[in-house]
């Protein structure tokens, strides 16, 4: 299923391409940015073809969304987004560490959002290492709210990880959170300091 170009200001969203796999090993690599995603960093090319064809196309295949992200001006691939096509439609994204601190990402997702709502998808969610709050920022700037916190053995990682979930109903319904890696945690509760009732036209 393929979707529409998206463009902001300074990137351009697209589908990705066979072509791309040197370049998604390049982000796949980074070590700084592997810090916070569910494996390990890229060793080989094969690594990323299998990515690729594993996470990617499989999603595709599926009707979901994995866009690419680029630099608008050079067309450099410099990071993804993507969407679970099952609930609680988690978003996940990464960028090259070389692009942190300027914005990227809020830019990038925030389009993306908007072409989750306009294709119908009700409501979406995303979770952070409570030891990366800045992808929390990123949560919050582009208008999702915080709903609880929860314990989990992070694999293939192997290590306990405290994430927080944050959601936001793309159609303005007001709905409770998804709480199924709540029932599924060890442990879960909510961090009062982070917590903010979501407004009814969000």
């Amino acid at each position: 299923m393929a979707h529409r170009l998206l463009l902001t200001p300074r990137l351009l969203l697209r589908d990705f391409e066979e072509e791309d796999i040197p370049a998604l090993f390049d982000l796949l690599r980074d070590e700084k940015t592997n810090i916070f995603l569910p494996w390990f960093p890229a060793r080989e090319l094969s690594d990323a073809a299998s990515f690729y064809s594993d996470r990617i196309l499989a999603q595709y295949r599926k009707g979901g969304y994995f866009d690419a992200i680029c630099l608008r001006e050079s067309g450099e691939l410099i990071g993804y987004v993507g969407m679970d096509d099952e609930l609680p439609h988690d978003i996940g994204y990464a960028l090259k560490s070389v692009y942190w601190h300027r914005g990227f990402m809020k830019e990038a997702v925030a389009a993306f959002l908007l072409k989750l709502k306009e294709d119908g998808i009700a409501y979406v969610s995303a979770t952070h290492d409570e030891n990366n709050p800045r992808s929390g920022r990123v949560m919050e700037a582009i208008g999702m709210h915080y709903r609880y916190s929860y314990v989990e053995r992070w694999m293939p990682k192997d290590k306990r990880v405290v994430f927080r979930f944050y959601d936001l109903s793309l159609d303005g319904k007001e709905r409770e959170p998804w709480d199924g890696y709540r029932k599924m945690s060890e442990a879960s509760f909510l961090e009062p300091a982070l917590r903010k009732e979501p407004s009814s036209n969000r």
